[in-house]
């Protein structure tokens, strides 16, 4: 996957060698704090470059999402 980073933040990494998918992380001072029912549209700061004929799609991490009721829209 080819990617750049518009803003200082971490590379995309796996969490293990069997992951799936890969993590990413919110850009150094994107830091959010959200009240129960808030919304919050929160910058990757990467652009990727999606090949023709692919798709990239974005889904809960599932332990944050259980542990704490997130949700990607």
């Amino acid at each position: 996957m080819k990617f750049c980073k518009i803003k200082e933040v971490k590379s995309p990494s796996r969490g293990t060698s069997n992951s799936a998918g890969l993590d990413f992380y919110i850009p150094v001072g994107e830091d959010v704090f959200l009240l129960p029912q808030e919304k919050a549209l929160i910058p990757s700061g990467i652009k990727i470059d999606i090949p023709n004929g692919t798709m990239f799609q974005v889904m809960n991490k599932s332990g944050i999402a259980v542990k704490k009721g997130l949700i990607v829209g």
